[in-house]
């Protein structure tokens, strides 16, 4: 999920791959997992990898040109940003929730349709 892939015994993380919808929910996931570790120990050795995990995940979806536009279908993401740059003040997060929280439901997101058509925004359930 996390598109890594294993060589010479390391795991490495894929210089271009696409984040799915799968691994920005995880992500969502990740980072309340970060924060809970570091409420309990008493440390940021979780938080200091979600700052670059949310660095890598803003410089992949945003307004941008050659940025991917659109949101994930479900708002765990969202909500841990929040909760993260509240806890941190990472801005990146902060920008990045904000950018998914007004993509959602916009009919020309990604590829010029709401993203994807199965997602609930698109009218009533």
């Amino acid at each position: 999920m996390l598109n890594t892939e294993f060589c010479d015994g390391s795991i490495v993380f894929v210089k271009h791959f696409q984040l799915t919808w799968a691994v920005r929910y995880n992500a969502g996931h990740l980072i309340e997992a970060a924060l809970a570790h570091r409420n309990y120990y008493k440390n940021d050795l979780l938080i200091e990898v979600i700052h670059k995990y949310v660095k890598l995940i803003r410089s992949v979806f945003g307004p941008g040109k050659d940025q991917r536009h659109g949101y994930p279908g479900h708002p765990e993401i969202e909500l841990a940003l929040i909760r993260f740059y509240t806890a941190t003040g990472n801005q990146d997060a902060y920008d990045l929730a904000q950018y998914f929280i007004e993509e959602r439901g916009n009919p020309t997101g990604q590829d010029g349709s709401m993203f994807p058509r199965h997602y609930t925004s698109h009218g009533e359930l």
